[in-house]
Order: C-alpha cells, then structure tokens, then sequence
C-alpha cells in the first residue's frame, strides 16, 4: 500500500492491490492498531509519501486528516463501516484504473473538516 499527500492541495492518495485494500478494510472494521507503510516510495507528483495509518473511534463521522508522516481515519463505528464498504469495494473493482474520491460533500458519512481522500486500485 502506498499513500501521498500533496500539501498544496490538501489532497490524499491510498493506493494499493486488491489484498492491500481488502486488509485495510478489515482493519477499519475492528482492530485499530497502526498500520506501518514503507516510506521509501517515490512521492511524485505528490509532495511526501506516508508512512502510518492510524484509525481511532470517535462516535462520529470520518474524518481524514495528516498528522506529520501519519494519514489518521478517526471516526464512530457505523461511519468507519461505511468507509470500509467504500474500501473493499474498490478492492472488488477488479480494474486497475479504478479509483473513488470519499470527500465531503458526496459522502455524508465524511466530516466537512475532512481532507479529500482518493483511494485507488493499482496492480
């Protein structure tokens, strides 16, 4: 898996293969322990490259944000579910050039002081 921020746009990209997205998905569904990433990917065009995901309960809706070198998933259960939902179904998409933009607005779910999140497939 491999997420870039680009700092002038506030914009996120998590990409990854099936199986990277499907664990994740799993992850945002019960255990919230970090997830580590390899950092030495290439960053472009994006500014720098991440390399933990956080996901913490809140009881309310996500919020996407970046924390240092950290993309944080903060939200209550049933809107953390529905992100997961969105997640593995990119998983399921089966085309490499599919990807989902999960920002506000489009996606209720999602807190208005959300920063965009792009989640990609990639083989």
């Amino acid at each position: 898996m491999r997420i870039v921020y680009a700092e002038s746009t506030g914009e996120i990209e998590l990409s990854g293969s099936a199986e990277d997205l499907s664990r994740l998905a799993q992850r945002l569904r019960g255990e919230q322990e970090p997830i580590t990433l390899d950092r030495r990917t290439d960053p472009a065009p994006s500014d720098r490259a991440l390399s933990t995901v956080t996901i913490t309960l809140t009881g309310q809706a996500v919020r996407v944000s970046v924390e240092g070198d950290t993309l944080r998933l903060d939200g209550g259960a049933e809107s953390l579910e529905l992100l997961a939902d969105n997640v593995q179904g990119v998983a399921d998409a089966g085309d490499s050039d599919y990807h989902l933009h999960i920002e506000h607005p489009g996606h209720e779910y999602v807190a208005p002081t959300s920063l965009p999140l792009v989640v990609a497939l990639r083989s």
